[in-house]
């Protein structure tokens, strides 16, 4: 089915959890692209100063500053969520009405104030297929399988968003989107293991191990996704129409060789303990990305150990401290 092209006008990009893990190297794209204008959702908070060039303050969750963030907006990138696939089930009406709700009335807010808008929302990959065998890369078109309310709620906004794309003429791309790694975390954050992992490796202090050594996933650096985003936003889908796309690296990695790999580059022993619950089992996912190559001449190309010798390096640039 034909796309259109970009104009050639300068145009408006909307984003959601641009403050977070992957928003913030997405935004600082936007910002050298002369050809967009970015406008970004950033809730308040204590300590965090708003840019009066590109934030409009707002909360997803009492719809403050949504019609203003929305108004004259030609691509919305839906990134913000409360939750993880670790965090969402402790309780699931919650994750409905912060997560789900709260997409669906972004979706259908921008869509009724920008008719033929592109919108873009990151799902999830990592949690979204079957864990089971047989082991061959998850394509699109394997069943979805949630495992989580955090994927249960992704996948719902998925089917919200073609419904609503084809009642108002709208157009809307999902990314579900593999392991993102890449920029620095906190190592008390619930998730992003390769960058805990080596913040752990720096201090010196013990990492606890979730899941059985034996798990496979999908790592893909952050540079990677932000590429995959630049090269959806250049075509927009025909009116009604919405995509899927999975976006990761193509191979999997297990914990126990993520674990090797930041003892290797960091050369420092990384202490660690397992508190995997004895019935749980090891879960394997990779996605097969080759629906997404072939529609815009993206493949992941910064390798695992590449990626992970990058991250450790910005890290000894600027070292964390500890508490």
């Amino acid at each position: 089915m034909a796309e259109r092209g970009r104009d050639a006008k300068r145009r408006t990009v909307l984003v959601t959890g641009g403050t977070g893990f992957i928003g913030r190297p997405l935004c600082r794209l936007f910002a050298r692209r002369p050809e967009w204008r970015l406008r970004r959702l950033v809730r308040p908070a204590p300590g965090r100063a708003l840019d009066p060039d590109t934030d409009v303050p707002g909360d997803l969750l009492r719809a403050d500053g949504i019609p203003k963030f929305v108004e004259d907006g030609d691509c919305l990138i839906h990134l913000a969520c409360t939750t993880t696939p670790r965090t969402s089930d402790a309780d699931l009406a919650a994750d409905i009405d912060q997560n789900l709700a709260t997409s669906v009335r972004l979706f259908e807010e921008f869509l009724r104030r920008n008719p033929g808008g592109h919108i873009v929302f990151a799902s999830t990959g990592g949690d979204m297929y079957s864990f089971d065998p047989p082991y061959a890369p998850r394509r699109e078109t394997d069943p979805a399988v949630p495992h989580s309310g955090y994927s249960t709620h992704k996948l719902a906004a998925e089917h919200y968003l073609r419904l609503l794309c084809d009642r108002h003429g709208g157009s809307g791309t999902v990314l579900r989107i593999g392991n993102p790694y890449g920029e620095r975390v906190s190592e008390e954050r619930g998730q992003g293991l390769i960058g805990i992992a080596l913040v752990k490796a720096m201090l010196g202090h013990e990492l606890q191990v979730i899941e059985p050594l034996e798990s496979v996933r999908d790592y893909l650096h952050l540079d990677d996704l932000v590429a995959a985003f630049d090269a959806v936003i250049g075509t927009v889908p025909d009116a009604g129409r919405c995509r899927i796309f999975n976006v990761g690296s193509g191979s999997g990695h297990s914990i126990g060789e993520v674990i090797e790999t930041v003892e290797k580059i960091t050369g420092r022993p990384l202490a660690w303990r397992s508190v995997v619950p004895a019935e749980r089992r090891p879960s394997w996912n990779v996605l097969d990305a080759g629906h997404f190559s072939q529609a815009f001449g993206w493949k992941a190309a910064i390798p695992f150990e590449s990626g992970v010798r990058r991250l450790w390096e910005e890290l000894v640039r600027i070292p964390v401290s500890g508490p």
